[in-house]
């Protein structure tokens, strides 16, 4: 007797497809090594450390008296089904029994998550590489299209709106903007604070200083730092937490600058 059986992330709805001759054992097996950290799927791992084992469920899709390679061809005819190869946990695309689905194969999700952080943030790329256990040069050749060109072609042609809600999302779930924040790499050259990044958004709004005047407050040689915290091409971090201050919070912003 085979089983085909899927596990699925209840949050982002992303699946994996596996096959067995002894369903018990291997869901006691996924989910022992997933508590453990211990998973040979790092994508479903890493995921599973987010999301938490009450997001994912394991469901039989298929059991039968079928040959080996009649499981095999099922397997492949559900991973085909979810998309679970191209846009989930499978890091092949099944019919190998007993063959393991591990690896670091990134998904279409994946390399969408990444292509929308460095299109909306500045300088990424380190954080981005630890979360998805790759280097930095992998990153570098995901933005220029040079690894999964395929997937950077479908990605720009999304609605702007599209691609700023896979950011969002990414960030939220990740809890990436804190990451890059505390990030050793990214705190090294970072010349303004929170309180001086605040202070210059809270400037453009309400035009108390000249532009001199306020590079000159917080330190900076050109206007030029200025108008890229404005135009949201650095600090994209500070500028989401200051859209989120209250009027009394901006209110001492604006006492700030008077002094």
């Amino acid at each position: 007797m085979y089983y085909i059986y899927k596990i699925e992330n209840l949050i982002n709805h992303k699946i994996y497809i596996g096959l067995t001759n002894n369903i018990v054992r291997r869901r006691t097996r996924h989910f022992t090594d997933l508590r453990h950290n211990r998973h040979d799927n790092h994508f479903l791992q890493k995921e599973f450390n987010i999301y938490g084992e009450d997001n994912f469920s394991f469901t039989i899709e298929f059991e039968g008296d079928v040959t080996e390679k009649e499981i095999g061809d099922k397997e492949k005819e559900f991973i085909k089904k979810y998309d679970s190869y191209r846009n989930g946990y499978n890091q092949n695309e099944g019919g190998n029994f007993g063959a393991s689905n591990g690896g670091s194969k990134l998904t279409q999700s994946d390399i969408f998550n990444i292509l929308s952080v460095v299109e909306f943030m500045s300088r990424p790329g380190q954080v981005l590489a630890d979360i998805y256990d790759v280097s930095r040069t992998t990153i570098s050749r995901i933005k220029k299209g040079i690894n999964h060109n395929q997937y950077k072609e479908e990605y720009e042609q999304l609605p702007l709106e599209e691609r700023q809600k896979i950011y969002k999302v990414f960030c939220e779930s990740y809890d990436f903007i804190k990451k890059k924040r505390e990030s050793t790499i990214i705190q090294s050259k970072r010349k303004l604070n929170k309180e001086q990044v605040f202070l210059v958004l809270y400037n453009y709004e309400h035009r108390i200083l000249t532009n001199i005047q306020m590079a000159n407050k917080v330190g900076v040689k050109s206007v030029y730092t200025l108008d890229c915290i404005k135009n949201g091409l650095t600090y994209q971090d500070y500028a989401l937490e200051y859209k989120k201050l209250t009027k009394e919070q901006k209110n001492k912003l604006a006492s700030l600058l008077s002094n």
